[in-house]
This record gives structure tokens, sequence and C-alpha cells, in this order.
């Protein structure tokens, strides 16, 4: 049974009951967001957050098992979103023949995940803050989501270099500086502390990569 499951069956997807359900899924959540932005997720308590819900304990134990399951609730959609943007971006690169083909495929998942992270900025920015902390308690989700991003570029540097269109440095290195970068400028304008156009950010990191691993010939 999955952990953000509530204790009570859900009744038919579009009945009331289960709109009801997923409104009061949708004012918990709320509540995490807002006070694990402010405060950090290991320093918030239940009791804080059913208080800024407004609403009683039980009510949120009938829902979520614990915290770390809040946690997940909340980055559900944008995890399965990413992923399936960087699996598409490695078939894309797997079927590059080109520099261009490589450029195109990266720039594309580029505007998919700007889409995803702007969508939901908040969700984003609590990734982002929180996705270099410990993997214990309610942080495993995002800690789960970060070790995916990694794991995924590190195939995405694999493919294009058995394609010749990338240099064979060692592929977690170059992973992780590539997703670290991408991260920190993600973070930097959700935060609004990076006064470039994302549209100019995303095409300068991306030439940079592309120009700075590009294979030798």
């Amino acid at each position: 049974m999955n952990k953000n499951s509530p204790q009570e069956r859900p009744g038919k997807p579009d009945g009331v009951r289960a709109q009801n359900r997923q409104a009061k899924m949708r004012t918990i959540s709320e509540a995490c967001l807002e006070l694990f932005l402010k405060t950090g997720i290991e320093a918030v308590t239940i009791d804080q957050i059913v208080s800024e819900a407004g609403m009683a304990k039980g009510t949120f134990y009938r829902y979520f098992q614990d915290k770390e399951a809040a946690v997940e609730f909340l980055l559900k959609d944008i995890a399965e979103k990413v992923d399936e943007a960087l699996v598409q971006c490695l078939n894309e690169v797997d079927n590059a023949k080109s520099r261009d083909a490589l450029l195109g495929a990266y720039q594309s998942l580029a505007q998919k995940l700007a889409v995803i992270l702007y969508g939901a900025p908040k969700v984003g920015r609590l990734y982002l803050q929180e996705s270099r902390g410990p993997d214990r308690g309610a942080i495993r989700p995002i800690a789960k989501l970060s070790r995916l991003i990694l794991d995924r570029s590190i195939e995405l540097t694999k493919v294009a270099q058995k394609h010749g269109l990338q240099r064979a440095v060692q592929h977690e290195v170059s992973a992780r500086a590539v997703v670290g970068a991408v991260e920190a400028l993600i973070l930097a304008s959700l935060d609004g502390s990076l006064t470039v156009p994302p549209s100019k950010t995303w095409s300068t990191l991306i030439s940079l990569v592309v120009d700075g691993l590009k294979a030798e010939r």
C-alpha cells in the first residue's frame, strides 16, 4: 500500500467522497508546502501542519501516514513528469547522429523541465532547497528524486559518448557537474536572484555543456 494512500475507502474516482478526499489532501499538502519552504522539512511538526491547515490532527493521519508521505504526495506529479522528460531525452540522444541533434535533444529537455518546474514553482523550490539534504526521514522522497535525476543524467552522458557526441570523460563527474549547474540556475531563477530570462539562461547553459564536452575530432 502506498504511504500516501488514505486509511478510508475513497469511493468512486469522480464521486463526491473522492473529490472531498482530494480537496482535504490538497489543503494539507499546501499547508505543508508553505511551512517546509519557510523552515525546512525536518523542522516542521505535524502539530504545525494541522494548525496551518486549520484542521484536527486526526484528519492529517486519515490521509497521510506521516510527514514523509505528505512530501511524497507533494512531489508525485513533478517526479513523474521529470522522469518522463528525461527518458524521452535519452531516446532522442540515442538516435542523435550529430552535434546539432544532440543540442536539439538537450534544448527540448530544458523546455520540458522549465514547463514542469515553472508550472509548480513552490514545489520546485522545495525540491531544490532540500535535494542536498540527508537521505532520511521525511526528506527521503526528495533524495529519491535527486538520485533518479542523477542516474538518468549519467545514462544520457554514456549514450552521448557511445555515439561519439561527447568527450569521453568520467560519466558521474560530468553528470554531477551538469545537474548541479542546472539546479543552481533553476533555483536562482525561481527565487528571483537571477535576472536573466529563463530562455536565454537555458540556451547559454546548453551551449556551454555541449561545446565544453564535445567530442574531439
